[in-house]
């Protein structure tokens, strides 16, 4: 089976998440895993949280996540597992002891406008994109459509790389879904035509071929702006970003996070 992870909270953007994953999991005959976790409470010499209270905070959990399965159980027809869990301490090192066990498909999150950057219990969401694991970000109120066409949002040396790490998942997906591919990369050489671009990587990896990608360079300093204009005219089904640490034309954690706080589309962030 495929796991798919989605950490939830009370929220409806988390709950918008779940189903989201739900319907991914029935298209790639996958199981659902939904995870909350309840930090350690903060106290301070006026504030101190019984045992009682906190054992409340722990039944309230127990109690929504299965109310959860309950409703995706209904949403499916029973069609995948649902497994459910709780988890006690810190969300990130909850989340990736789940997946260290799981090897997941995909973690799943939701985001939601301004608010983004903060997801299950008030923590931010940087360091789940730090896991060595494909991450979808699903906005809020998104529902699942077949990824159709899907982007990947490249630079001069993820072709040079051939992409070893993801491609697999990024050629599953293209099968499963019949799935067209576009690679888009943004520079600032106005001189530099989109075929002698590409002609530039030395490798072009023969397995990045079998993709059948439509190749486009846009144009522009910044990033996020070249990506949103270029979806401005050629709407994705899911764009798919490459996380590192620095270079202009590479799409860091901040960056990522920058276009997946304005995106109305699922961004996956894979690791290479």
């Amino acid at each position: 089976m495929r796991p798919i992870i989605v950490p939830v909270n009370f929220s409806e953007c988390a709950a918008c998440a779940a189903r989201y994953a739900s319907d991914l999991a029935v298209a790639i005959e996958g199981e659902l895993h939904l995870i909350s976790v309840v930090e350690y409470p903060f106290t301070s010499p006026d504030l101190v949280l019984s045992e009682d209270v906190y054992g409340v905070m722990l039944d309230s959990a127990n109690i929504y996540l299965k109310e959860m399965q309950t409703e995706l159980q209904r949403h499916t027809g029973n069609s995948i597992p649902i497994h459910i869990s709780v988890g006690v301490g810190n969300v990130f090192a909850q989340v990736e002891q789940l997946c260290q066990t799981l090897n997941p498909y995909a973690i799943v999150i939701g985001s939601s406008g301004p608010t983004f950057e903060k997801f299950i219990a008030g923590s931010h969401i940087g360091p789940l994109l730090r896991l060595p694991y494909p991450v979808l970000i699903v906005p809020e109120r998104t529902t699942f459509n077949s990824f159709r066409n899907i982007l990947l949002a490249c630079d001069i040396t993820d072709l040079d790389s051939g992409l070893p790490h993801s491609f697999p998942l990024i050629q599953e997906l293209r099968k499963r879904f019949n799935a067209t591919i576009d690679v888009v990369t943004v520079g600032d050489n106005h001189s530099v035509t989109n075929e002698e671009f590409y002609l530039q990587s030395k490798t072009w990896q023969d397995h990045l071929r079998q993709l059948q990608p439509r190749l486009h360079m846009i144009q522009g300093k910044n990033i996020e702006e070249g990506l949103f204009h270029y979806l401005a005219d050629n709407p994705a089904d899911l764009v798919v970003v490459f996380p590192k640490k620095h270079n202009f034309l590479e799409f860091h954690t901040r960056q990522s996070k920058k276009i997946a706080k304005h995106s109305t589309i699922p961004i996956m962030s894979m690791h290479e």
